[in-house]
């Protein structure tokens, strides 16, 4: 069966709502649409700085004009005035300040009416009414603490958005926080959704799920908002959804980007299922693969493992990071937990079982990343690409010290690229030949590596559900095999998973590894001048403190974010559902900021001098072995060679060229522009089954990870080399014919030659 792009209805009907959309989202953004009157009771203008694309205090939900160019901070400021004013019950009128960001500009009128106290604490109880003025950068500093006890009186705070009076007194000491960017806290704006009856028809608003469409889409998604409510019928022919305040709508705004960037991606999603699909329903190519050849096999690997033992010699017994001792911790005490892949510490102990030292890991690491890289390189040769390309491929991966630092280091990411590049090199050698798609024990082993892929890496169960998908697009022919390889695949999983974790107890991830993670993108939308409710911000200053940088925001330098010392891990843990709650909540109303913060963390992936970082250089690579409790310190063999090795890697950072060569962007350029070669020459979209898995673990990157760090891209810049020489592949009919009797000649050659030398011997010892 054959599926034409023309006359695709599916197809058709996506580049159609794809134009329209696209139409909708230029005249968004070019000047705006007609907007519903909103109610205001309190006019807070946004500050000019801020971002209009957010979702704002006083303006409609469609006036989005633009989304920014790069994700930066904001400066706010605002003036406190202690009136001299208290409540009656008060027994004075002091106003006092906890936690003053210090990143700003201070000036007090009159002189000395504000004592300051140290650490932030500012008072101002004799000279009264004192004003207190600050200016400085929004973001993570621009919550204002101030403390309520029984002799606090009254204060204003005015802000370029408003002016709001507070009375401080409380019978208990307590501490109260402001967001003085947008001191009234909620603002009071609201937004009457209008909906045409006949969509509403179509949606079935009045029940079912049509309304939770309309939540998303027509009034941002706040579950609380509705519960209970249901559309009503407020004029002839229009229904109107339950009114919202603006700061619960951020969901609205995203409507026409949403939908097109939906479209977008369902038009590609479908492009490349019909170009699989026609290619499947063409015969695959038959190579007649040569015989393997074990000579240059033994000296690639020999080459490789050469480099390999310099570089563990250099760093020995092993380089670690802090991942790696924590892992290492797991195989000390023989208490496991899945936060860093369980498998993969139990791996480790398997390997310490001979020699009770990191030592022992390297080399089972050395042998899996030349074993790949040499049965890589020669199936390139077997397939007929020209020897010199081949070996300029392997002489480049040979000077890449990446691999050389990589392998020496007690990583996951190690077993992980090892397990997903032996997968791509099984495909490829299934796809080139059709007697390997008869032998099954290839399946096995492709079934085998990618079951054991999500026990490496959590990110490794995306791949492992699309793998088998792209298996069957492209053999389809071979469907019984794809089937028997999947299940293997399942069952490698479910036995890990079920039975071995649940033998030796261990732990699922806690609230400590998904805290972490949705602390960095808290710390993200706080660089930004969102609007949040007092409530939560007492939440997330119980999380962390506000106004001692536990919330600065680095993307370039995320471990100071996510690794903070002032990290209230047990706070966390005892609200975990309140905290992951706000998180949601938050994702919800604020869906552009965070999702411009995700390209903004990850523009490294594809562009290689966006911001310059020691986790993007060479400075990511560990060279010797952390501080530890463990005893374990760097003994190095060649001290020379690890003096060399960490000036080439630290080094990179104030080197700009070398600093923009160490980072995977170029490799993903590279086998993305040999993949549209590739396609380009023979015609056919079979070869994506080997490009994609490496593009779905970049997206996978941009999507999940919270720091920015280039051995995360490790599958890319290991595999780079032997997927940019197979766009040399010998294609043509003329051409390929002849290379295949050539080969075939040749093998049948050296068969002959055998045979005739086996006669002799026979003969000779018959004589």
């Amino acid at each position: 069966m054959r599926i034409s792009i023309k006359s695709s209805r599916a197809v058709r009907w996506t580049l159609g709502a794809g134009v329209i959309l696209g139409v909708a989202a230029a005249a968004v953004l070019c000047q705006g649409l007609a907007r519903t009157p909103v109610d205001v009771g309190v006019d807070l203008a946004v500050l000019p700085s801020e971002a209009p694309w957010l979702s704002g205090q006083r303006f409609g939900p469609l006036e989005m004009r633009r989304i920014p160019e790069r994700f930066v901070s904001h400066r706010v400021s605002f003036t406190l005035v202690a009136l001299g004013s208290r409540n009656p019950a008060a027994a004075a009128s002091e106003v006092k300040i906890f936690n003053l960001p210090e990143r700003g500009e201070i000036e007090v009128e009159p002189p000395g009416s504000w004592r300051n106290l140290g650490k932030g604490l500012w008072v101002s109880h004799r000279v009264q009414p004192a004003t207190l003025t600050w200016s400085g950068p929004a973001s993570r500093l621009r919550v204002l603490q101030l403390v309520h006890n029984p002799w606090s009186g009254h204060a204003r705070l005015t802000t370029s958005t408003g002016e709001i009076e507070l009375d401080l007194y409380a019978p208990e000491e307590r501490k109260g926080i402001v967001d003085y960017a947008h001191p009234a806290g909620e603002p009071p704006a609201r937004y009457h959704g209008r909906v045409p009856r006949r969509a509403a028809s179509a949606l079935s608003l009045r029940t079912g799920p049509g309304a939770e469409i309309a939540r998303i889409y027509v009034g941002g998604w706040w579950p609380r908002a509705y519960e209970g409510t249901a559309a009503r019928r407020s004029a002839p022919g229009v229904w109107s959804l339950p009114s919202l305040p603006a700061w619960q709508r951020g969901g609205w705004v995203t409507f026409v980007p949403a939908c097109f960037a939906f479209t977008l991606l369902t038009y590609c999603a479908l492009r490349l299922f019909v170009r699989l699909w026609r290619a499947a329903a063409q015969p695959l190519p038959d190579f007649a693969l040569a015989p393997f050849p074990r000579r240059m096999f033994f000296a690639f690997f020999g080459a490789l493992m050469l480099e390999y033992v310099v570089a563990w010699l250099a760093l020995f017994p092993a380089a670690m990071t802090e991942d790696s001792l924590w892992t290492w911790d797991m195989t000390r005490m023989m208490k496991w937990n899945d936060n860093h892949p369980a498998w993969h510490a139990m791996t480790l102990a398997f390997c310490t079982r001979l020699w009770d030292s990191p030592g022992s890991i390297v080399p089972a690491q050395m042998l899996l990343f030349a074993g790949v890289q040499a049965y890589g390189f020669c199936l390139l040769v077997r397939a007929g690409v020209r020897r010199a390309v081949v070996l300029s491929a392997f002489a480049l991966s040979l000077l890449s010290l990446r691999n050389a630092l990589v392998v020496a280091t007690v990583w996951k990411d190690v077993w992980f690229t090892a397990l997903l590049a032996f997968a791509i090199l099984v495909s490829l050698q299934l796809l080139l030949c059709a007697r390997s798609r008869r032998r099954m024990w290839l399946w096995i082993a492709l079934g085998l590596a990618m079951g054991f892929l999500p026990l490496y890496r959590h990110n490794g169960l995306v791949l492992l559900a699309v793998y088998p998908l792209l298996l069957l697009l492209v053999f389809r022919r071979e469907w019984r095999r794809v089937a028997v390889a999947s299940a293997l695949a399942l069952a490698v999983l479910g036995v890990v998973k079920v039975g071995v974790y649940r033998h030796y107890q261990v732990a699922p991830m806690d609230s400590r590894t998904w805290g972490l993670f949705y602390s960095w993108q808290i710390a993200a939308l706080l660089d930004q001048p969102v609007v949040l409710a007092p409530e939560e911000y007492e939440l997330l200053d119980g999380a962390r403190p506000f106004g001692e940088g536990a919330w600065d925001y680095r993307p370039e330098r995320p471990m100071s974010t996510i690794y903070h010392p002032l990290h209230g891990y047990k706070y966390i843990a005892a609200h975990e559902g309140e905290y992951f709650a706000l998180y949601r909540a938050l994702l919800l109303r604020y869906p552009l900021v965070f999702a411009w913060q995700r390209p903004a963390t990850t523009a490294y992936l594809w562009w290689p001098g966006v911001y310059r970082s020691p986790m993007l250089s060479g400075g990511s690579f560990a060279t010797n072995i952390r501080e530890n409790h463990f005893g374990l310190e760097s003994r190095p063999v060649l001290p020379w060679v690890q003096k060399g090795l960490a000036f080439l890697a630290q080094g990179s950072y104030r080197a700009p060229l070398l600093h923009d060569l160490w980072r995977p962007a170029w490799h993903l350029w590279a086998i993305t522009l040999a993949a549209i070669v590739l396609m380009r020459r023979t015609g056919r979209g079979e070869w994506l089954l080997l490009y994609g898995p490496l593009w779905i673990n970049t997206l996978v990157i941009v999507l999940f990870t919270h720091s920015p760090e280039a051995r995360y891209q490790l599958p890319v810049t290991f595999m780079a080399g032997m997927l940019v020489a197979l766009g040399w592949l010998p294609w043509g009919e003329g051409r390929a014919e002849a290379r295949r009797g050539e080969r075939i000649a040749r093998a049948e050659a050296r068969r002959g030659e055998r045979i005739a030398r086996a006669e002799a011997q026979r003969a000779q010892r018959e004589g």
